[in-house]
């Protein structure tokens, strides 16, 4: 593990010249729905939904705008999509379409803003509360070299047990930049992919830019956290 973080540094430093030139970052996500590991029903209606679904959700696509410290993940605009389509509104709803994702380096923290029994709501972090096992497992995705590294998405159920959720990345060391798909920030390089549970979001097309560009940072919504929330919730019931 010590050798692995060596290499980093090394290639870090390696691209450290080219990377300076470099102020942002715009990357198309796909989404791949993982068929083998869903599981099969005895319910041929519940089956025929699930596979409208999930045509529609890999017909979604999602953005990751990065320039400097900060960086934005969300949905991107399917002006394909109709809204009164269950399928799709599920698609969404199950990937989390209808969040923000926002990474601001500089202050060490992750926000997602989101819409929570009807109010709209920023939930914060500390980027230093996302764990990463790093591991020497590589692949290539397009011509760069990634190398895989596995986190745990925290929930809860409607018992408010926590539950956790195994999360596969594969990111750039190559591309020196601390951002990625939803929560997955923070790693020593650019996320070029991310899986959790039955799907995945892949990198379709990557233009990194020596020009400075504005993001759109969410700021609407009451900043707390998702254990505020519950325990708002759970007194109430």
């Amino acid at each position: 593990m010590k050798n692995l973080f060596i290499f980093f540094i090394t290639l870090t430093t390696l691209h450290s010249t080219a990377s300076a030139q470099i102020k942002a970052g715009t990357l198309l996500f796909g989404v791949e729905i993982n068929h083998g590991t869903l599981k099969h029903s005895e319910d041929a209606e519940y089956n025929a939904y699930r596979k409208k679904v999930n045509s529609s959700a890999e017909a979604l696509k999602f953005q990751l705008e990065f320039n400097g410290k900060e960086g934005v993940f969300s949905l991107v605009d399917q002006l394909a999509t109709d809204n009164d389509d269950l399928n799709a509104r599920s698609a969404i709803y199950l990937l989390r379409g209808e969040s923000v994702f926002y990474t601001d380096l500089s202050e060490n923290i992750f926000i997602e803003q989101k819409d929570y029994y009807g109010e709209k709501l920023r939930f914060k972090k500390d980027i230093s509360e996302l764990k990463w096992e790093y591991t020497t497992e590589t692949k290539k995705i397009g011509i760069y070299n990634c190398y895989k590294a596995i986190g745990v998405k925290y929930g809860s159920d409607k018992d408010y047990k926590v539950t956790e959720t195994p999360i596969i990345v594969w990111y750039c060391p190559e591309l020196p930049y601390q951002f990625g798909p939803f929560e997955a920030v923070g790693l020593p390089g650019l996320v070029l992919e991310y899986s959790l549970a039955a799907f995945t979001c892949k990198v379709e097309d990557l233009q990194l830019s020596k020009t400075e560009i504005k993001l759109k940072v969410p700021s609407s919504g009451k900043l707390t956290s998702q254990k505020e929330v519950d325990e708002i919730i759970k007194n109430r019931n």
